[in-house]
Protein backbone atom coordinates (compact mmCIF):
# COMPACT_ATOMS: atom_id res chain seq x y z
CA UNK A 1 0.00 0.00 0.00
CA UNK A 2 2.72 2.45 1.02
CA UNK A 3 4.53 1.81 -2.27
CA UNK A 4 1.47 2.95 -4.25
CA UNK A 5 1.27 6.38 -2.64
CA UNK A 6 4.22 8.02 -4.47
CA UNK A 7 2.85 6.68 -7.78
CA UNK A 8 -0.56 8.23 -7.05
CA UNK A 9 1.10 11.56 -6.29
CA UNK A 10 3.07 11.29 -9.52
CA UNK A 11 -0.12 10.52 -11.51
CA UNK A 12 -1.91 13.48 -9.90
CA UNK A 13 1.02 15.76 -10.77
CA UNK A 14 1.10 14.50 -14.37
CA UNK A 15 -2.66 15.07 -14.63
CA UNK A 16 -2.23 18.64 -13.40
CA UNK A 17 0.56 19.28 -15.91
CA UNK A 18 -1.53 17.70 -18.69
CA UNK A 19 -4.56 19.83 -17.82
CA UNK A 20 -2.41 22.96 -17.68
CA UNK A 21 -0.98 22.20 -21.13
CA UNK A 22 -4.49 21.66 -22.53
CA UNK A 23 -5.80 24.87 -20.92
CA UNK A 24 -2.86 26.94 -22.13
CA UNK A 25 -3.15 25.37 -25.58
CA UNK A 26 -6.85 26.20 -25.70
CA UNK A 27 -6.18 29.80 -24.64
CA UNK A 28 -3.44 30.16 -27.23
CA UNK A 29 -5.69 28.66 -29.92
CA UNK A 30 -8.61 30.95 -29.03
CA UNK A 31 -6.27 33.98 -29.11
CA UNK A 32 -5.08 32.91 -32.57
CA UNK A 33 -8.70 32.53 -33.72
CA UNK A 34 -9.61 35.92 -32.23
CA UNK A 35 -6.69 37.56 -34.04
CA UNK A 36 -7.68 35.87 -37.30
CA UNK A 37 -11.33 36.93 -36.90
CA UNK A 38 -10.34 40.49 -35.94
CA UNK A 39 -8.04 40.68 -38.96
CA UNK A 40 -10.66 39.42 -41.41
CA UNK A 41 -13.37 41.64 -39.89
CA UNK A 42 -11.04 44.61 -40.14
CA UNK A 43 -10.26 43.84 -43.79
CA UNK A 44 -13.99 43.42 -44.51
CA UNK A 45 -14.74 46.77 -42.84
CA UNK A 46 -12.04 48.48 -44.95
CA UNK A 47 -13.37 46.84 -48.12
CA UNK A 48 -16.96 47.86 -47.26
CA UNK A 49 -15.97 51.45 -46.48
CA UNK A 50 -14.54 51.73 -50.00
CA UNK A 51 -18.04 51.13 -51.42
CA UNK A 52 -20.22 52.79 -48.77
CA UNK A 53 -20.13 56.37 -47.50
CA UNK A 54 -18.41 56.88 -44.15
CA UNK A 55 -20.73 56.72 -41.17
CA UNK A 56 -21.20 59.97 -39.26
CA UNK A 57 -19.20 60.19 -36.09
Amino acid sequence: MVALVPKEVEIQRLKKVYIMVIVLGSIAASVEVDNFVDGSLHQTAIRDSAFTPAHGG
